[in-house]
């Protein structure tokens, strides 16, 4: 049924007319509300027959309930997964097996919880061990048979060593319960569709098809041609109206393995992770948008289903379309297909916590095997705070798109260090922020030189006024810099969109300009006097496992 729907679809569709107009991007934004209270902005421009679909949702990771770190970023990979009507050849079929896994899953998990983490990795080598005797004796097991087997050898070792492992009674019961989860999920492969709500945007000549979660929000995303318009509100109103929860476990799996590739393994990601959490000692920004480990390991398909009940609603969510498009058709359209998701009559619930003022510096050292690196930060207002548009321009003026920066010049021209960035609102924009420095030391130099050269960069900051060429660059930088984001359909609705959720007003896109173009150098000067202060940072530093670094940067400015 589903197919010959997305047929007549693609079958009336026509091409709109090309756009004539001059306005500025103030007058062409469109703002539609739906009944159910969705938002939706439409902007008509180009000449070329595409369009740019963008759907937002104002949940990201600061949005995680207490001990379920990580979940919306792992509905955000479900989100993919399909519907009743989408990604499977017989959904009533289906919905058995997936009662299974749900109820093993659940005993799976709960069980493995039972298992201190200080066991596992004695544990996990005498799984390993055990596994390759298996496979060895018996070859051409499938896995779930291999994992059955896995659970008796482990079993009979319990027999045997009861007080080496007192933890292996629990790990060979989740290893049972594992087995007939594979089982059953070997099952339901059979009735899944593999990507099909992908692979139907790419039938329809649809590209740029993504997602990504932030600490504020999740944002969906593809271009089409023109005339594929409804067929994208139909598609994306399918899945936020009936996602199905399919293959659940299998994508926590990878959702856990990618923590470990990008976190865990990753010196980088270990750094940050580790800084974000002294830096922020009460808000969930502290908190990793992948999660922790310990928590993404026992979340649950029941979990995310309440998380989508919670969170991915119609006033919670908004919807933006630019592109060489009928706005009358796009009203419609969306009318028709996203106006069927009921209203929620509630609000999505906010954050309540609020981060303490920070009274004195804080400051972690990272062992890990791996080049040093050192991050600094400083806690700010996020917008619309005046001050915070001073920080785009301190920002700007540190770190500027060439090789004539400050920061450049002092650490990598002068061999000091091998890279330096600046980012002005980590982790988010929705609550107050961080304004973070990141370097690599060049070798021989040392985390301490880098720190001093950062302080000293900060100083002149406060104490000399920026030279009136050097902030017309800057604002011209950044000038560019709003071209740029606004100068393709992806792009500009991707901007909106971010601008509607996060600020509750799209139009943050263009007054961020007029008030960047508003900040002097004495504001440069009362900024960074007020907040580089050492009372008011976090420093984090990777040092090689039983190294101790020469210097630790200058404590006083």
């Amino acid at each position: 049924m589903v197919r010959i729907v997305f047929l007549l679809i693609c079958a009336t569709c026509v091409l709109p007319p090309a756009p004539s107009y001059a306005q500025p991007l103030e007058e062409r934004v469109v703002e539609y509300t739906l009944d159910n209270g969705m938002k939706f902005l439409f902007v008509k421009r180009g000449t070329a027959p595409v369009f740019s679909g963008v759907v937002i949702v104002r949940v990201g990771g600061v949005d995680d309930p207490q001990g379920q770190s990580g979940l919306a970023h792992l509905f955000e990979h479900m989100a993919f997964k399909g519907t009743p009507r989408i990604g499977t050849v017989d959904f009533s079929a289906e919905q058995g097996i997936m009662r299974h896994i749900d109820s093993v899953a659940v005993l799976y998990t709960q069980t493995l919880a039972t298992v201190p983490l200080a066991h596992r990795g004695i544990l996990e080598a005498l799984e390993r061990r055990t596994t390759r005797e298996v496979v060895v004796a018996n070859p051409g097991l499938e896995d779930y048979e291999i994992t059955r087997a896995l659970a008796d050898a482990l079993a009979e070792t319990l027999r045997t060593a009861p007080v080496r492992y007192p933890s292996l009674p629990a790990f060979a019961r989740a290893k049972g319960y594992l087995a007939d989860l594979q089982r059953y999920t070997a099952i339901h492969r059979t009735f899944i569709v593999k990507d099909e709500f992908s692979r139907i945007i790419d039938r329809n000549g649809g590209v740029d098809n993504n997602a990504g979660t932030g600490k504020d929000y999740t944002i969906y995303y593809e271009s089409f041609p023109a005339n594929r318009l409804e067929l994208w509100a139909l598609l994306e109103s399918e899945r936020f109206m009936n996602p199905v929860m399919r293959e659940f476990y299998s994508e926590r799996d990878v959702v856990a393995e990618e923590r470990r590739m990008r976190t865990d393994d990753d010196p980088e990601g270990k750094l940050y992770e580790q800084f974000m959490a002294t830096a922020m000692q009460a808000h969930p920004y502290r908190v990793p948008i992948v999660g922790w480990m310990s928590e993404v390991e026992k979340v649950t398909a029941q979990d995310a289903a309440a998380f989508r009940e919670a969170y991915y609603i119609p006033d919670n969510t908004v919807g933006v379309i630019v592109g060489n498009i009928s706005i009358d058709s796009a009203k419609a359209f969306v009318d028709k297909y996203f106006g069927r998701i009921p209203s929620a009559n509630r609000r999505a619930p906010e954050v309540r916590t609020v981060e303490p003022p920070q009274t004195g510096e804080r400051r972690i050292s990272v062992d890990f095997d791996a080049e040093p690196q050192l991050m600094v930060g400083y806690h700010k207002p996020n917008y619309p705070d005046p001050d915070a548009y001073v920080f785009s321009v301190i920002a700007n003026i540190l770190r500027d798109s060439g090789n004539s920066s400050r920061l450049y010049r002092r650490l990598v021209q002068a061999g000091i260090a091998s890279d330096v960035a600046v980012y002005e609102e980590l982790p988010g924009q929705r609550y107050p922020n961080l304004f973070v420095l990141h370097a690599s030391p060049a070798s021989p130099h040392t985390t301490g030189e880098v720190e001093n050269i950062l302080y000293s960069e900060l100083d002149s900051l406060a104490r000399v006024p920026v030279s009136e060429a050097e902030l017309t660059k800057c604002k011209n930088q950044l000038e560019a810099s709003y071209i740029r984001e606004i100068s393709d359909n992806n792009s500009l609705a991707q901007a909106l969109a971010r601008a509607q959720a996060i600020h509750g007003d799209w139009r943050v896109v263009t007054t961020h300009r007029a008030n960047v173009s508003k900040v002097t150098a004495d504001d440069v000067m009362r900024v960074a006097r007020l907040y580089f202060r050492p009372q008011n940072r976090t420093v984090a530093a990777i040092m090689r496992e039983n190294v101790q670094n020469n210097g630790h940067g200058r404590e006083d400015q």
